[in-house]
């Protein structure tokens, strides 16, 4: 039987990074503070688990007194072809003399769908928890390193058209492309891969617009790497994001000329690197793109750590209606409503 945490006996504290798309970021440190009333009434093999925390675009949990780290499927088969590497640490801190703190290192693990959990069927028995315990709260800190992420697709097939990528070499378009700065580059083109791949280069380039019976077309503020990004997707179907500032600026592109798929892996790039620090941000360019599904994630990210978030100086910078959003959802964690009116007394 499992028992959730509900927010008034509960805290939390994160720090660390999130790691980025490959996988190569800090070590996240999560730890969570139990306080269970009537301590030595708890029966063997009860559950507490701490509510989810996002990581790695993923949702995890982890339990007490069976202890283990997992991984959440929010949506039916949402775990498929995703591996994650992990190194854990668990950590029972001492906090009734503040003394030696109790601890378990597991060797790094492959989370997958058919393997979402990780940990210690037994980590300590009730008796030992005695000294652990102080004011009938136990502190359990979990330390996981996201070594590898991995995120297993069809095989690949060689495209014919790698080499044509921005190559003179059959030609018969050019793209003058001018960015914010007033400084052009030259592009080249290929008219009949340019309109399969997009309906607005299509209707540039064949329905008689007068694109068509042009040789060369300018295009004013665009980035250079974004704009280059784009035509090697056109013409390979591979896309590599590196930033968030390139995300934002592939995703602006890629709605221009409406190139869906490239627009679904920018708003899944924000999706996977929201943290307290960017999650306003994301959160606005959500709603800039009407994307439901990054919106979602960004309100329930600020629902679980908007304890976190009052603290934070980006805060007062969200976007009003966005801040409305977040205020306004039941679900918020939050242990003093007090900071919420100091917040919007600052605001």
């Amino acid at each position: 039987m499992a028992h959730h945490i509900i927010s008034r006996y509960s805290e939390f504290n994160i720090s660390g990074n999130s790691s980025n798309s490959s996988g190569e970021g800090g070590i996240l440190t999560y730890c969570y503070k139990w306080k269970i009333l009537n301590w030595n009434d708890v029966k063997p093999f009860t559950e507490y688990a701490s509510p989810p925390f996002i990581a790695d675009g993923l949702q995890w949990v982890f339990k007490v007194l069976s202890l283990y780290l997992g991984i959440l499927e929010t949506s039916p088969g949402c775990l498929i072809g995703i591996r994650k590497k992990v190194a854990i640490i668990f950590v029972l801190e001492n906090l009734k003399t503040r003394g030696i703190d109790y601890g378990k290192l597991e060797l790094p693990v492959w989370f997958c769908a058919k393997h979402s959990t990780w940990g210690e069927e037994t980590l300590i028995s009730l008796d030992e928890m005695d000294r652990f315990i102080s004011n009938n709260t136990v502190s359990l800190c979990v330390k996981f390193e996201i070594q590898e992420s991995i995120i297993d697709g069809p095989p690949e097939i060689p495209n014919p058209f790698n080499k044509l990528v921005n190559s003179s070499k059959f030609s018969d378009i050019k793209f003058q492309v001018i960015d914010e700065y007033g400084r052009d580059k030259i592009y080249y083109g290929h008219k009949g891969i340019l309109a399969s791949s997009s309906p607005v280069f299509e209707a540039m380039l064949t329905n008689g617009m007068k694109e068509t019976f042009e040789d060369k077309i300018q295009i004013y503020q665009v980035n250079h790497n974004a704009f280059l990004t784009l035509l090697t997707f056109i013409y390979t179907f591979k896309i590599i994001i590196k930033s968030l500032c390139e995300a934002e600026n592939l995703l602006s592109l890629s709605d221009r000329f409406d190139i869906v798929p490239v627009r679904k892996e920018c708003l899944r790039y924000f999706r996977m690197e929201i943290n307290v620090d960017n999650v306003w941000g994301i959160w606005a360019i959500a709603e800039k793109y009407s994307c439901t599904k990054t919106s979602t994630t960004c309100r329930d990210f600020v629902a679980l750590y908007l304890d976190i978030l009052l603290e934070k100086e980006s805060t007062l910078q969200a976007d009003p209606n966005i801040l409305r959003l977040a205020l306004e959802n039941d679900e918020v964690n939050v242990h003093n409503e007090e900071k919420i009116y100091e917040l919007v007394v600052k605001w």
